[in-house]
């Protein structure tokens, strides 16, 4: 029964072709043992094949769960009579065995006591499941629900009195395990002891022969050597992750669709690198989404660092950086999709078109005519000498003509043409290009063609995560790139200032015909594009005349939601709410307007709306300008 193919486990099976065909009885059961995921039930599944040719039978049991003996006989009397094992008979079996149900007592450890009383003995098979002449094979006897010495009190009878062969399946690196006890209770069931050791190989054929996509199944296979690689590089020796690490590759390849990429086998080793590291590691816990996002925040000072191989600054890695170094991932690496992509589809399990058009169409290995040249530039390691200088020229001719408008770009492109100077790789110095991106982001915020951001947020995320399309800015932590970044938001907050203007107008519509949306843009909430002025004064860009005179006209309810607003505006003042203060003149000249008009009368009776005006908005109103003012008084100097 002896394979002809390498196999790291040869020596495991010719023991076992020797201990399942002796004609001697052993007397003992032989356990297999390996941490989760190592291949011990793929190892006996495939021993199995080997039994079956022999012709010699094999009953498997997993004790995953099992509670009773009797949950172990109805796997066996399913297995020899799968027909009878539906639900009406295994009712009927559970009566007949209750006809055999004969105490069994075992002492295992041989310290004068019981361990195990067993309802159940060899008789409960009897006819109707009869085991004789079976290897019996027991797995997950770590998760089983019962006590492990019941479990091998069980087992024992098929051993010690019937001469059967019995092969156990275990993870002794389990607390239960660990006992005196059981290494005493072991010492008589159990004969010997193997490790298994994960034949990684045998399992890729196994595992690709699984997948239904021929596309992925043709992709996989012949890079077979490659995934083989990754895996032994990961040095987890999990099977588990393998398998599902195909699996992965066949669901994102789905995901980019039938492209013209799959011609490029460059961009597809490096794919089926990326992916099958990325999914081994994070099933083994090593790294998270989070920690594949950041592969693209690149800090090229350390990349250009004389040190940055030294051994003392490897020890200070993480285990993340560790567990991705082993592969060459570190933030240098050239990946074949965005970062960020592969940590969507990790997080989620899918890629959406949008993402995967846009991976594909930033992807280093795929670049053409339609890749932005900062983008190409970014990718320092993949460009030659005369593309080098070609790219430097074109960013830097485009950043001249204003033809960055996207304030990602702008920043990106920016970050490249100092960084590239500040190594004396342009033929410029920094402090010109510095004062030359300045006079640019100078004359886009003239002209209105500075990115104001977007509604709903103070900054764009671009500046707050110094990071744009999926990739950081390069050194983005220079002095010289702060100054930068720091004229451009001052030059930007102007451009906002006239934006926020013609939103404020925009908005104050709402108030005489929607009041609950009006209201909605004042306060937090989770979704941004309904939450536009709340961290920003837009009441410093409203008429309070022209404001009191919707408010007047509003009714009960209307008002309701405006003094809810105001109300929750401006109930918490603290460190980063000194904006607030560039809108207490708004709310001291509205209360104003609103005092006359509370007092006017209609028909020689007040309205209710006048009422409510008076006796709930206003109040509220004032309370907000003495919190203003209170906090104008703590925080000066």
């Amino acid at each position: 029964m002896s394979q002809s193919i390498a196999d790291p486990n040869q020596a495991l099976i010719h023991y076992l072709d020797r201990y399942c065909s002796s004609e001697v009885n052993p007397g003992y059961a032989v356990l297999i043992r390996g941490p989760w995921g190592s291949g011990k039930t793929w190892f006996v599944e495939k021993y199995r094949k080997n039994l079956a040719v022999a012709k010699r039978r094999s009953l498997y049991v997993s004790l995953f769960g099992c509670r009773s003996p009797a949950d172990i006989t109805d796997q066996f009397f399913v297995q020899i009579h799968p027909r009878l094992g539906n639900k009406h008979v295994q009712k009927g079996w559970s009566v007949i065995k209750g006809m055999f149900k004969l105490g069994l007592k075992v002492d295992l450890d041989q310290d004068g006591k019981d361990d195990a009383s067993l309802q159940v003995d060899l008789r409960d098979l009897g006819m109707w499941a009869s085991t004789q002449g079976a290897i019996l094979i027991f797995d997950d006897l770590e998760r089983a629900s019962m006590p492990i010495k019941d479990v091998l009190g069980f087992i024992n009878q098929f051993v010690e009195h019937d001469g059967y062969r019995v092969l156990l399946l275990a993870n002794e690196s389990e607390q239960s395990f660990q006992s005196p006890k059981y290494l005493r209770i072991k010492e008589k069931v159990i004969g010997r002891t193997f490790e298994v050791h994960p034949d990684v190989e045998a399992a890729f054929e196994t595992f690709v022969s699984e997948l239904s996509d021929e596309r992925a199944h043709n992709t996989i296979r012949t890079r077979r050597d490659l995934v083989l690689t990754v895996m032994h590089r990961a040095q987890h020796g999990n099977l588990r992750h393998l398998r599902q690490a195909i699996f992965d590759f066949a669901d994102l390849l789905s995901c980019l669709g039938s492209q013209p990429a799959e011609e490029n086998s460059t961009f597809i080793d490096r794919l089926v690198e990326d992916v099958v590291t990325f999914s081994i590691e994070l099933r083994a816990g090593t790294i998270t989404e989070a920690d594949i996002r950041k592969i693209g925040n690149t800090n090229w000072n350390r990349y250009f660092a004389k040190d940055r191989n030294d051994e003392n600054s490897k020890s200070a890695l993480s285990i993340a950086e560790q567990a991705l170094n082993r592969h060459g991932v570190d933030e240098f690496v050239t990946l074949a999709l965005l970062p960020a992509a592969y940590a969507q589809f990790f997080s989620t399990g899918y890629l959406p078109p949008i993402a995967a058009s846009e991976a594909l169409l930033n992807s280093p290995y795929l670049a053409n005519e339609k890749t932005a040249t900062w983008r190409r530039l970014w990718y320092l390691r993949a460009l030659r000498d005369d593309d080098f200088s070609e790219l430097v020229e074109d960013v830097y001719t485009k950043l001249n003509r204003l033809e960055y408008r996207d304030e990602g770009e702008l920043l990106h492109a920016a970050a490249l043409v100092i960084f590239l100077t500040s190594k004396g790789l342009t033929g410029r110095t920094t402090k010109q290009v510095v004062l030359r991106l300045q006079r640019i982001v100078a004359q886009m915020c003239d002209m209105n063609l500075l990115d104001a951001g977007p509604r709903g947020s103070v900054r764009n995320d671009n500046l707050r995560d110094m990071s744009a399309y999926g990739l950081g800015f390069i050194d983005k932590d220079s002095q010289a790139f702060k100054e930068f970044v720091a004229f451009y938001s001052e030059k930007q907050s102007v451009v906002r200032s006239k934006k926020l203007r013609e939103w404020a107008q925009e908005w104050m519509l709402l108030l005489e015909k929607d009041t609950f949306r009006w209201a909605a843009h004042l306060l937090p909430g989770e979704d941004r594009d309904q939450r536009w002025f709340v961290d920003e004064p837009v009441f410093k860009f409203v008429s309070p005349f022209k404001c009191a005179g919707v408010l007047i006209k509003l009714h009960t309810p209307d008002l309701d939601h405006v003094r809810t607003a105001f109300s929750g505006r401006f109930e918490s003042m603290h460190a980063g709410s000194s904006w607030k203060l560039e809108e207490l003149p708004f709310l001291q000249k509205l209360v104003l307007y609103l005092e006359k008009s509370a007092k006017l009368k209609r028909n020689g009776a007040q309205p209710l709306s006048a009422f409510i005006l008076k006796s709930s908005v206003l109040p509220t109103l004032r309370k907000a300008i003495e919190r203003l003012e209170t906090f104008r008084l703590d925080h000066a100097g």
